[in-house]
């Protein structure tokens, strides 16, 4: 059960995968469409060519039927005239006296044997059914052939009566393979040549035990024209038997043994003489006549099909094509790419609709260019502005701390601060730009630090870790300045010793990483979760770029720097406030590198 559930599931996530793939591809419908449409033409040619195989099947079998009845009385006859005139041989006077006349002599001439062959090929001549025939004189011990002449065999009357042929010739003519020996024990044979000869007594009526034979061999060209016209291809195979069994001849490709089958061979008897004639087709079922109809019906199917697939490409590349062109086009300008533009010399409606795509997606795309490039406009002013607002309140915080050096100390640590105020003033200027790298970053940082170690008393000491890889990367002026800041005056400024700032910068992946962290009292509960809501709102992709959404009166540095990141930097920059209260706080800013050397031309 198991096991067939398994089965199951996986056949039915097979048919819908399968169907999946049909409602989402249109050229595979296509294709189905027009398969379907041709399916019935299929199942009609193949039904139409097997009853026509059938049909010809039928035909073929019953003229073969009647053409092996004809063959069998053509062999018939052939036969009756076999054995009347070997009968004719057999009992010509001519021949017969001049044995006898052989016999009485003590020795006959070389003479009167070459008269007797003569004689012979005489008789012979007119009968194209015979080769040659042969004389076996059991009594003078000599054989008489027209084609090998005259030989003496002085064994033959003792082999001849052992034998069981020489029982049978008693009893009648017979035929008998011209491979057989009728002297055991001699290569010695009446003929030489492969086919059959028929075997008789030679006797006339008042000489009824004389030991004489004829030997009479047919010609194979004779049976074989009777059998050949119905050789219809080469793999068929006609043979003819006698009736003792004999294999008088045969045409065609050799048989294997035992190669009798009753589907593919059919036997006829003869009705006079009971030869046997077998009729061996072994590509019965698939007739000469049926291949050319079976190869030009297959033809036709392939054609049919490729003829389908091509149609179904064609109307897919005509006009399912373009529309998934514009499909894929309309996904991009979903997505915000308004530069796909669809290529098209086309003149009927599909080419309508491209153009009219190409004109709407440049028309929408100076559209968005040109709000964007006003809102772009209105967010630099706005950070020239808050960048502007970051040098009187850093100004005060200094000239407040030089005010309360003045009154606990004189003049070299008063000098030294503004020494470092000056530098610090000379750095951030930068020439005009609005970033720097990252390192030139950490040098204006450690002028402001050290105003303010000067200020408390160096009761914090600042470490800076800075990668190699990230000090040339390119970041936006004072970015980090309002952090260091609250981290000395909100976090440092309990610490009567022992504090520390630490300033860290280094790239993972593709970010750049900024971290001020310091050891102070921290923040607490109640204000971080503020903070991080405040932050959380400015972050939010929705929000605008502004700080005039978000109240005025708290947390004035990080919405400030919070405020440019999602300016310049975008949505994906990020700032991040951890801080546990009496053990430290720790911001960290997340940059994309990408954006951060885009922003070097930023004005």
């Amino acid at each position: 059960m198991v096991c067939i559930k398994s089965c199951k599931q996986k056949v039915t996530r097979l048919w819908c995968k399968a169907r999946q793939q049909y409602l989402k591809r249109t050229q595979l419908r296509l294709t189905v469409y027009f398969l379907i449409v041709i399916v019935p033409l299929i199942v009609v040619s193949l039904y139409t060519n097997f009853r026509t195989q059938q049909i010809v099947n039928d035909e073929t079998d019953a003229t073969t039927s009647i053409q092996l009845d004809m063959l069998a009385m053509s062999i018939d006859d052939v036969v009756e005239s076999i054995e009347s005139l070997s009968f004719d041989f057999a009992r010509d006077e001519d021949t017969i006296a001049k044995l006898k006349m052989m016999k009485l002599q003590p020795s006959s001439s070389p003479v009167d044997e070459r008269d007797l062959l003569d004689h012979l090929e005489k008789e012979l001549s007119p009968h194209a059914i015979f080769s040659h025939i042969s004389i076996i004189d059991v009594q003078l011990e000599t054989i008489f052939s027209t084609k090998f002449g005259a030989r003496r065999e002085s064994r033959w009357k003792i082999q001849l009566k052992a034998s069981e042929i020489y029982k049978m010739i008693n009893r009648g003519p017979i035929f008998i393979d011209n491979t057989e020996s009728l002297l055991y024990g001699s290569p010695a044979r009446v003929s030489d040549v492969e086919g059959v000869s028929i075997i008789r007594k030679m006797t006339d009526y008042d000489e009824e035990n004389a030991e004489r034979y004829l030997f009479a061999t047919i010609k194979e060209s004779v049976l074989n024209e009777k059998l050949r016209p119905l050789q219809r291809h080469e793999s068929v195979r006609i043979d003819l038997y006698s009736k003792q069994g004999i294999l008088i001849t045969g045409v065609g490709p050799e048989p294997p043994p035992g190669h009798f089958n009753e589907e593919c061979d059919e036997v006829v008897y003869t009705d006079n003489y009971h030869w046997r004639i077998v009729y061996h087709d072994p590509t019965k079922q698939s007739l000469a006549q049926t291949e050319h109809i079976n190869f030009f019906t297959v033809l036709i199917i392939i054609v049919s099909v490729i003829l389908a697939i091509l149609i179904a490409w064609g109307v897919y590349t005509r006009i399912v094509a373009p529309l998934d062109k514009l499909t894929r086009a309309m996904r991009n300008m979903m997505r915000g790419n308004y530069d796909v533009r669809l290529e098209s010399d086309r003149e009927d409606e599909f080419g309508f609709l491209m153009v009219a795509y190409n004109q709407m997606a440049a028309h929408q795309k100076e559209l968005i260019e040109g709000h964007y490039e006003q809102q772009l406009q209105l967010t630099q002013a706005e950070l020239k502005f808050l960048q502007s607002q970051i040098n009187p309140h850093f100004m005060y915080n200094t000239l407040d701390s030089i005010y309360w050096m003045a009154k606990h100390y004189d003049a070299d640590e008063i000098g030294d601060m503004v020494l470092n105020l000056a530098a610090f003033y000379r750095a951030s200027l930068h020439k005009g730009a609005s970033t720097c790298t990252v390192e030139e970053t950490m040098t204006q940082l450690n002028y402001y630090v050290r105003v303010q170690q000067i200020r408390f008393l160096d009761k914090f000491e600042v470490e800076y870790d800075i990668s190699d890889d990230s000090k040339s990367i390119p970041l936006l002026k004072l970015l980090l300045q309002p952090l260091v800041e609250n981290a000395i005056l909100h976090g440092l400024n309990s610490k009567i010793s022992d504090g520390k700032l630490t300033i860290s910068g280094y790239t993972i992946d593709d970010r750049l990483i900024l971290r001020v962290e310091d050891n102070g009292k921290g923040i607490t509960p109640n204000n971080l979760a503020m903070i991080q809501d405040v932050l959380h709102t400015i972050q939010t992709p929705t929000c605008a770029a502004s700080m005039k959404q978000v109240d005025d009166g708290q947390f004035y540095g990080l919405r400030n720097v919070m405020s440019r990141l999602k300016m310049v930097y975008g949505n994906d920059a990020t700032m991040n406030v951890h801080s546990e209260e009496n053990q430290g706080t720790s911001i960290t800013i997340e940059l994309p590198l990408k954006q951060c050397w885009a922003a070097v031309h930023y004005k």
